[in-house]
């Protein structure tokens, strides 16, 4: 009874000792790489400083490793801030002997070693505005382990934004990552590593920004290539992405870092684009579709991806993966298509997208890393930076090449060019030859033909002469008859007549009369101006004098009856074989002083009269005198208008209003010459006179006259 009693015993005893050795991390030795301490930890959510102490007794707490992830799939006790707690048994030949702890984290913490705070990462805090993340970015710092035996290492952590994704694998976004090395070992590694490093990132930073700047610079001079942009833009974003990580690398602070990994995700982004981009530009002589629609989800899902919404990441993901399948699709069809450059350009996207599948599958199934501190990693490393460059390397040859071809087509061009300059110049001398052999003789024809000339235009200038003396000598026959200023100032003692004929001669007259008790004034536009139109004004006037004094016909609209019948006789408009289509359009009016009144006929022509400050327009007959007529006979309307003292009364031929001019070349128009009547009839007739004589001068300018113009005033 009594042995089996100890024998239970001991088992028990055995099985507590096994149960508390489980749950203790020991470090009997430590490699050059060094131990991961990841396990065997101890958390519990909150803050309290007595959880820091050795001796506290946490054996309650929740056992957890220190790589959390807070997604959906895999939640966490971790709400912000919580203490870890690791019981360590230190193998006595490391007591005393100068380790190195490295630390990699997205948050703040404390460190504390049997109770006694030996680092501080940040500021933790429960309170999002004061807690201040810092990531150590695994640099090592010196721990010693002064006995051999039990120890506590304990972390107060806090990361308040939960829920983040991070690219680095090395770091988790929730909780950190504890590494011990031999210290020496660890101090030579990280100076290798940060010489290695800051000699690739300067090489590969100092390649992308030449080749974005010599490229650009290329666009500058010969803007039609604009692949030259596109390649620029490629280039100049992976240069600016790999500096950026190149400085976060060495920057502890994790806010700033985050933003760094922000504006990358743009320019990684804007970069791919403009790959794209790139390609299409080669290959195609306009974006397809596709590119837009490409360019459009990307800005989608990056706008999605920093406001907060976890799904964008795939989003994004997806983005890449879509540029990366039409990138190949290009290159293929261009490879089947045998298009110019597709076996270069095609070497480097296909190069690129298969270093990058290997990269992915590699590091996710953690065969690989990209760590250099073993031949595989520096082989692989070495890969990936071959990757890295194989698309601008096959783009720097392909513009290269493409560079050299325009050139030697441009000196294929230029040496055809002075071929076909000197071909030219021997054609040249060969006409100057042809040209001064017949210099003497074209010489003697065009004195001949000079002689000739000279003779035929004596002869025109003399046929001028006598043309002009003959219209200048029918100009004063129709200045005869017209009626004299005298005899019209005598009756209208207030009175205009504005004549200026366009040509020499003029188609348009004036006529007066008087045949008691009336006093006629007549305003007529013959057809036509010059000679023609002069005929016509010489027949119109010797018919209205006959009317008038042989017929003794006083009555406007009896007048222009008579004188249209005369018209179409004298001029045998009833013969539609020998009759011609002239006549003229006329205003008449007569005046009885005795009865204070005024009659008036117009064919074609309004009378304007002016009484109170308004004017007002009496319509003439829509018939002309002479010419075709349709009706059996044309009748025209006398008006009878009682006038007073003071009334205006206008005539006018439709010169004024038909002439171009004015700022837009426009008709001066019938509304404008009315408004201008009516501006300045309250001035005595001169004035008027000169006003109308200055406003058809200015409003001509410096075009020219296109018809004769007569304008009749006279006030009662």
């Amino acid at each position: 009874m009594k042995r089996l009693f100890v024998s239970i015993i001991t088992c028990l005893l055995s099985a507590f000792l096994f149960a508390n050795e489980s749950a203790v991390f020991r470090i009997d030795s430590i490699t050059p790489n060094g131990i991961v301490l990841d396990q065997k930890w101890k958390f519990h959510a909150g803050d309290d400083t007595a959880w820091m102490r050795p001796g506290f007794d946490d054996s309650a707490w929740e056992s957890i490793g220190t790589r959390i992830v807070t997604d959906r799939e895999n939640k966490t006790s971790f709400h912000g801030i919580g203490w870890f707690r690791l019981h360590v048994h230190v193998n006595p030949s490391l007591a005393g002997v100068p380790l190195a702890l490295s630390l990699n984290q997205h948050g703040a913490s404390e460190i504390y070693l049997d109770g006694r705070l030996i680092y501080i990462f940040g500021t933790v805090s429960s309170d999002r505005l004061k807690e201040y993340k810092y990531n150590p970015q695994g640099v090592p710092y010196p721990i010693v382990f002064p006995k051999g035996g039990s120890h506590v290492l304990a972390v107060r952590y806090s990361n308040t934004d939960l829920g983040l994704h991070y690219d680095d694998s090395s770091t988790p976004n929730a909780g950190f990552v504890m590494r011990l090395f031999p210290l020496r070992h660890s101090i030579d590694e990280v100076l290798e590593q940060s010489m290695a490093t800051a000699v690739i990132f300067t090489f590969l930073f100092t390649f992308f920004t030449a080749l974005a700047i010599l490229h650009f610079l290329l666009y500058i001079f010969y803007r039609k290539n604009i692949s030259n942009l596109y390649y620029s833009i490629f280039a100049a974003g992976i240069g600016y992405v790999l500096f950026t990580t190149f400085i976060a690398s060495y920057n502890s602070s994790t806010s700033q870092n985050e933003t760094i990994e922000s504006i990358n995700g743009i320019v990684l982004m804007l970069s791919f684009l403009s790959l794209l981009a790139l390609i299409y530009s080669i290959f195609y002589k306009r974006f397809p579709l596709m590119f837009r629609i490409t360019a459009a989800a990307a800005a989608v899902a990056l706008t999605l991806l920093y406001s907060g919404l976890e799904q964008a990441g795939m989003l994004v993901f997806s983005i890449y993966f879509i540029i990366a399948i039409e990138l190949i699709r290009v290159v293929v069809v261009s490879l089947r298509k045998k298009r110019e450059g597709a076996r270069i350009i095609g070497t480097g996207v296909v190069t690129f997208m298969a270093f990058m599948v290997m990269m992915v599958i590699s590091m996710l199934s953690g065969h690989v890393s990209l760590s250099t501190s073993t031949t595989a990693g520096m082989i692989f490393f070495f890969l990936v930076i071959l990757s890295i460059i194989s698309i601008p390397l096959s783009m720097t040859v392909y513009l290269a090449r493409d560079f050299a071809r325009t050139s030697n087509n441009l000196q294929v061009k230029l040496e055809e060019v002075e071929r076909l300059s000197a071909k030219t110049i021997e054609q040249e001398k060969e006409k100057q030859k042809i040209l001064e052999s017949q210099k003497e003789v074209l010489e003697t024809q065009v004195q001949e033909r000079t002689a000739e000339i000279v003779e035929q235009k004596k002869i025109i200038e003399e046929k001028n002469k006598d043309i002009t003396d003959s219209i200048n000598y029918a100009r004063r026959i129709q200045n005869a008859i017209r009626p004299s200023s005298e005899v019209v100032q005598k009756v209208f003692t207030d009175s205009f007549a504005l004549y200026k004929p366009k040509d020499i001669v003029s188609g348009d007259f004036y006529f007066y009369e008087e045949s008691a008790p009336y006093h006629i004034v007549a305003c007529a536009d013959c057809t036509g101006h010059g000679v023609p139109g002069a005929f016509m004004s010489l027949i119109g006037s010797n018919l209205l004098t006959q009317i008038i004094k042989e017929k003794n016909i006083t009555i406007p609209g009896q007048i222009l009856d008579h004188l249209h019948e005369g018209i179409r006789k004298t001029l045998k408009q009833d013969s539609e074989r020998t009759g011609s289509k002239d006549g003229m359009d006329i205003a008449l009016l007569a005046f009885d002083f005795g009865g204070k009144q005024v009659h008036y006929a117009g064919a074609q022509r309004p009378l304007w009269m002016i009484r109170d400050g308004k004017l007002e327009e009496i319509r003439a007959d829509k018939f002309s005198i002479g010419g075709l007529q349709m009706e059996a006979k044309r009748t025209f309307t006398n008006h009878v208008i009682d006038y007073k003292n003071g009334d205006c009364f206008y005539l006018s031929s439709d010169g004024f209003a038909d002439q171009f001019g004015g700022p837009h070349g426009k008709k001066f128009m019938s509304k404008r010459f009315k408004d201008l009547l009516l501006s300045i009839h309250e001035k005595p007739m001169p004035e008027q006179w000169r006003i109308l004589n200055r406003a058809a001068e200015e409003w001509r300018g410096g075009t020219v006259q296109v018809d004769d113009i007569l304008v009749i005033g006279i006030r009662v």
